[in-house]
């Protein structure tokens, strides 16, 4: 994701879920009637966004963690979750984490903001 792609997420992202819930909702309750988690599940969502796909693992038991590049994105993710789930700054290419650290790992509307 380009700097300038950042800033736009970042004036966006107050407005974001209510702009786009409509179109959203319907492809998050596929992708978790898809994945089945259990309590024991440890899912990385990334290009976690405000954090709707963290929050409906999340209600399902899973341990989840979120990442994003947008601080903006970020924020909004923190107000709605609390402390529902592990949420960091950071860039896709290079995620902060072990390999094998997570069960499941979602990228879901967010893999058109990569660099080709």
């Amino acid at each position: 994701m380009s700097e300038s792609q950042t800033d736009d997420y970042g004036t966006l992202a107050r407005f974001y879920d209510r702009l786009l819930e409509p179109l959203n909702r319907p492809l998050r309750e596929l992708v978790i009637r898809m994945v089945p988690v259990s309590d024991s599940t440890t899912v990385l969502d990334v290009g976690c966004g405000t954090g709707g796909l963290v929050e409906a693992f999340a209600a399902r038991g899973a341990t989840v963690t979120g990442i994003d590049r947008s601080p903006a994105m970020l924020a909004v993710a923190r107000e709605r979750l609390g402390v529902v789930a592990d949420l960091h700054e950071g860039d896709a290419p290079q995620l902060p984490f072990e390999d094998n650290s997570f069960d499941l790992v979602t990228a879901s509307l967010f893999l058109h903001e990569l660099q080709p």
